[in-house]
């Protein structure tokens, strides 16, 4: 009989431990050919070991479809989409967050026109003025970031 079984498998055959069964193996009690047991082998040191090969094959193979089966279920529902629901909720939290970030540039539109004609205005001042025109756009241009930022954060 040239039939091989794997060491886990004839460690079950035999109805010992995985440890038990190396320890055979380690021995030298029993020989391995790449990770395999011959069944001629293994009923030589356990000759009660299970005889019906082809229904634990069988029980084998059922339990590999199984698990392949519940793998690619679990992938499945990983691929699957959310509920709408959850997908309602996340597409309004990103409008709100887009209207405030679309508010947010048409402040700093808005701000950034307001410094720049100030700023032509303070070109055209005298020396004298010129000091007092730039601490005057100094406090305003402080007011209003003061004041987006406690609006922001209400």
């Amino acid at each position: 009989m040239t039939d091989l079984v794997t060491t886990f498998r004839a460690a079950q055959m035999a109805g010992v431990s995985r440890s038990q069964f190396q320890k055979k193996i380690h021995s030298g009690e029993l020989k391995t050919f790449e990770g395999m047991i011959h069944i001629d082998d293994l009923r030589k040191i356990f000759p009660n070991a299970k005889r019906n090969i082809k229904a634990d094959a069988e029980v084998d193979r059922m339990a590999g479809i199984k698990a392949s089966a519940s793998y690619q279920a679990k992938m499945a529902r990983r691929r699957a989409l959310p509920d709408a629901e959850i997908l309602m909720s996340h597409l309004e939290n990103l409008s709100d967050k887009s209207l405030q970030i679309k508010a947010d540039l048409d402040h700093s539109e808005v701000l950034l026109t307001s410094i720049a004609e100030r700023l032509e205005k303070i070109c055209h001042q005298d020396e004298d003025c010129l000091k007092k025109e730039i601490k005057i756009l100094q406090e305003w241009l402080q007011a209003e970031t003061k004041s987006k930022v406690r609006a922001g954060s209400e």
